[in-house]
């Protein structure tokens, strides 16, 4: 009896593993321009594979809100510790505070890595970037497409509507600002190998009068901005 329900149980984790949602290759769709397409088709994943934490991880990539693709990145990393990309999303995490500056989180998910997953490749790329301790102001070079371009002053503030690793995010968000009447453009930074896409919205003259635009990308788009400086020279 005991020998049945042992071989019972192997069997069917077995067919759960099998069942698994297989991620790679919509990944790789994904980086080669067809984030729309997949987008489109989570709704049937989500029936077919409930709870499972690729599609998860599918649904943080493309998550165009920065907080709430961290969110999912840290779901999986806490609720799904085995999962084959969880030191991947520890490593998107890491990538969006270093990237906006926030980088004493930075720091802090840097040691969260190591500990989990201390052979985990992403370590290395960390370490190649030595992360500052201490949080200072992002100073980011203007890169505004010519279709949005406002002549701006050198050394004014913007916000910082979201930090995306997926360019297709950054672009649709920039878009969606740009048809609501915002000047908003896309900076770019390298992190560990992996180019950061940087949507940035306004210009003001003081961090206090960048305040009213934070509050409303927050009620109407869900975003939580950040006023940063800006370096508008052009290159």
């Amino acid at each position: 009896m005991k020998k049945t329900i042992f071989i019972f149980v192997f069997f069917f984790n077995v067919f759960l593993f099998g069942q698994a949602l297989r991620i790679e290759n919509y990944l790789k769709r994904i980086e080669s321009g067809e984030s729309q397409q997949v987008l489109r088709e989570l709704q049937n994943l989500q029936t077919e594979y409930p709870g499972d934490p690729g599609l998860l991880f599918l649904e943080a990539v493309l998550t165009i809100n920065g907080t709430d693709a961290l969110q999912k990145y840290r779901k999986i990393v806490d609720v799904y510790p085995e999962f084959k990309y969880s030191d991947a999303a520890l490593y998107r995490i890491f990538s969006y505070y270093f990237a906006v500056g926030e980088y004493k989180k930075a720091d802090e998910t840097t040691n969260e890595l190591a500990r989990r997953f201390p052979s985990s490749p992403y370590l290395q790329f960390i370490n190649a970037i030595s992360p500052p301790r201490e949080e200072t102001p992002v100073i980011v070079k203007n890169d505004w497409d010519s279709e949005s371009h406002t002549p701006q002053k050198k050394h004014e503030f913007t916000v910082q509507a979201g930090a995306f690793l997926n360019p297709e995010n950054a672009q649709s968000l920039r878009d969606e600002l740009i048809k609501a009447g915002y000047s908003s453009g896309i900076s770019t930074k390298s992190v560990g190998g992996s180019l950061l896409n940087i949507v940035r919205v306004g210009s003001f003259e003081s961090e206090n009068d960048a305040a009213p635009l934070l509050n409303l990308l927050k009620t109407k788009y869900n975003l939580n901005g950040r006023v940063i400086i800006s370096d508008s020279q052009e290159k």
